[in-house]
C-alpha cells in the first residue's frame, strides 16, 4: 500500500477525514473546498459551527504524528471555538497476511469555547482509538473503535462539563471510490453556577447525542450526446469525480428556560443533518471508434471500456464473438482497478521494465518473475506481472502463465472475486450456490460463484443456470467487466453508507 494512502488512512484512526479536512472523532465534521462544519452540545443546545481547519502529519521516532487546527463559529450566536489537537499512532504492519493494525493516542490537546454567558477550558482528556485495516488486491477494508473524555471547566471554575464519547467506523477505498461512515455516541454532564437576581444557583443538568457521519468519494460514468447532427461523433463518455459528507445527528437534551436553568421533567428532543459536497471535477474521455459493434447487446459496455482505456485502442475491430485471452483479461482487471499508474502502462524496452520485486495486494511477498511463456517485451507484460503478484491472476503451470488461452466463466467470475478479496464470504463446504447448474461448477469456483451471486455481480440465464465452463467471449468479458465497475461505483456504496444511515 503506498505510503500517501497510509498516511490517509492514519489520519482517519482518530479522525472523520474528508479531502481536505479532519475533525476528532468526538466532535465529527464535515467539510468540502472551503468550509468545514460540525456541530456542538456543550452549551445544551445543538450549534453548529463553521470555518477552517489545517492538518499536518509527519513521521517521528516510528510513529505518524497528526496534528490539527480548529477556527470556528456561529457568528449568529456569538460563539466562537479554537482547538488544537495533536495524536500519535504506531503501526504494526503485518504483510505476510495482508493487515496493517493502528493504535492511536493523544498527544496534546488544547479546547477553548466561548459564548455570550460563558467560557469553557478543556481541562482534562482522554481519547484512544485502533483500527484494523485489511488490504485486499484492489481495495483497502477497515474498521475502527474509539473511547474518549473531556473535562471543562466554565468560567474559571463556576462550573464543569464532561463530554464522553464512544464510537466506531467502517470503509473501503479503491479505484472507484471511497466510503468513511462513523457512528458516535455522546453524554453530557454539567454542573454549574448561575447568577440569578443576585443569587448564585447550583444547576446541574445531563444528555445525550448521536451522530452517524459519512464521507463518500465517487466517480460516475456518464454519456454525453452532442446536439449537431453535422459533426464527425454523436457523444463520448465523461468521467465525473465528486465528494459528498454528511452528519445526521440526534440529541436529548433539557429544556432551559429563560433564566438558562434546566426544565425537571420536559425534555428537547430532536435532530437535523448538514450535507457538503465538493465542486465536481470532470474528465472527458476518449472517442472509441469500432466499427464491429453497432447495434450489438453489449455496444454500450464495449464502448464505456474502450473510452476508459480498458481495451487498447489499436484496432477498428473489437471482435465481441472471439474467445476472451487471459492477457487481455488481466490487463482490462488492472485497468479497472487502476492498479498501475499510468506512466508504467506505456510500451516499454525490456531494459526499461521493473526488474526488482513487489509486495503482493494480499500481503504475500512474491519476488516478480518471468513466465516461460510471458517475454518482457509483451504488450500486457506489466499487467500480467502486477495481477500475478496481487493473487488475482494465477498461472496455468510452473512458469506459465498461458496468455493466449482463454477464459471460461467460472475463471473470470473467480478473477473478480478474488481481486475484492471476498472468497471467504462463502458458508462451510457444502452448500449450494443457488443456480440450477450448481453441479456442473468446479469445485475451486464455488466460493467465489457463491460471494458473486450474494453481491449481484453475475444472474443466471433465462432458465437460472450460470454455465460455468463455457469459454467467455469478448462481448461477455465486456459486459462482465462493466458490472464489475457498476458495483464498485455504486453497489458497495450502499452496504457502507445507504444500509447504515437510512
Amino acid at each position: 500500500m503506498k505510503r500517501k494512502i497510509i498516511f490517509t488512512i492514519i489520519a482517519l484512526l482518530l479522525t472523520q477525514a474528508t479531502a481536505a479536512f479532519a475533525a476528532p472523532i468526538d466532535y465529527p465534521g464535515i467539510s468540502d473546498e472551503y468550509q468545514y462544519k460540525e456541530v456542538l452540545f456543550i452549551t445544551g443546545e445543538p450549534v453548529v459551527l463553521s470555518g477552517t481547519v489545517k492538518v499536518t502529519e509527519k513521521e517521528s521516532k516510528g510513529y505518524i504524528i497528526t496534528g490539527i487546527t480548529y477556527n470556528l463559529e456561529n457568528a449568529a450566536l456569538g460563539i466562537k471555538l479554537k482547538r488544537t489537537v495533536s495524536t500519535r499512532t504506531a503501526l504494526e504492519v503485518r504483510e505476510d497476511i495482508g493487515q496493517t493494525v493502528g493504535t492511536t493516542t493523544l498527544d496534546k490537546f488544547s479546547e477553548s469555547i466561548t459564548t455570550p454567558d460563558a467560557r469553557y477550558k478543556l481541562e482534562e482528556y482522554i481519547l484512544n482509538g485502533s483500527r484494523i485495516i485489511h488490504n485486499k488486491p484492489i481495495a483497502d477494508f477497515f474498521s475502527g473503535n474509539w473511547q474518549g473524555k473531556k473535562v471543562y471547566s466554565v468560567n474559571n471554575g463556576d462550573g464543569r462539563v464532561i463530554i464522553e464519547t464512544i464510537g466506531q467506523d467502517i470503509g473501503y477505498d479503491h479505484n472507484w471510490g471511497s466510503v468513511t461512515t462513523s457512528q458516535v455516541e455522546g453524554y453530557v454532564d454539567a454542573q454549574m453556577d448561575v447568577e440569578i437576581d443576585d443569587d448564585v444557583e447550583k444547576v446541574r443538568w445531563d444528555g445525550e447525542f448521536s451522530y452517524t457521519v459519512s464521507s463518500t468519494t465517487s466517480k460516475y460514468l456518464s454519456y454525453i450526446k452532442n446536439a449537431p447532427s453535422q459533426i464527425s461523433f454523436g457523444g463520448g463518455y465523461m468521467l465525473t469525480e465528486e465528494q459528498e459528507n454528511l452528519i445526521e445527528y440526534s440529541y436529548d437534551l433539557p429544556r432551559m428556560d429563560s433564566d438558562g436553568l434546566p426544565h425537571p421533567r420536559n425534555r428537547k428532543r430532536g435532530g437535523d443533518s448538514l450535507v457538503l459536497k465538493t465542486v465536481p471535477k470532470y474528465q472527458r474521455l476518449l472517442i472509441p471508434e469500432l466499427k464491429d459493434i453497432a447495434g450489438h447487446w453489449a455496444q454500450h459496455e464495449i464502448e464505456a471500456l474502450y473510452s476508459l482505456g480498458v481495451f487498447p485502442h489499436t484496432s477498428a475491430y473489437f471482435g465481441p464473438a472471439l474467445p476472451m485471452l487471459r492477457s487481455d483479461f488481466a490487463r482490462a482487471i488492472a485497468e479497472v482497478a487502476g492498479l498501475l499508474p499510468k506512466e508504467d502502462t506505456k510500451a516499454r524496452t525490456p531494459a526499461q521494465r521493473p526488474q526488482s520485486g513487489g509486495q503482493a495486494g494480499n500481503g504475500s511477498a512474491t519476488a516478480e518473475r518471468t513466465f516461460s511463456d510471458v517475454s518482457q517485451s509483451h504488450p500486457d507484460y506489466d499487467y500480467i506481472m502486477e495481477v500475478e503478484k496481487r493473487g488475482i491472476i494465477q498461472g496455468v503451470g510452473p512458469g506459465r502463465f498461458a496468455p493466449d488461452g482463454v477464459l471460461t466463466r467460472a475463471q473470470a467470475i473467480t478473477i473478480m472475486i478474488r481481486a475484492l478479496g471476498f472468497e471467504n464470504m462463502a458458508p462451510s463446504p457444502g452448500f449450494r450456490t443457488g443456480f440450477a447448474d450448481d453441479h456442473q461448477i468446479p469445485g475451486w469456483a464455488m466460493d467465489s460463484v457463491y460471494a458473486a451471486r450474494e453481491i449481484g455481480l453475475v444472474n443466471g440465464d433465462a432458465y437460472g443456470n450460470l454455465n460455468p465452463n463455457e469459454v467467455l467471449s469478448r462481448a461477455e468479458a465486456a459486459a462482465f467487466l462493466y458490472r464489475f465497475i457498476r458495483y464498485l461505483q455504486s453497489d458497495i456504496k450502499r452496504d457502507y453508507r445507504d444500509r447504515i444511515l437510512y
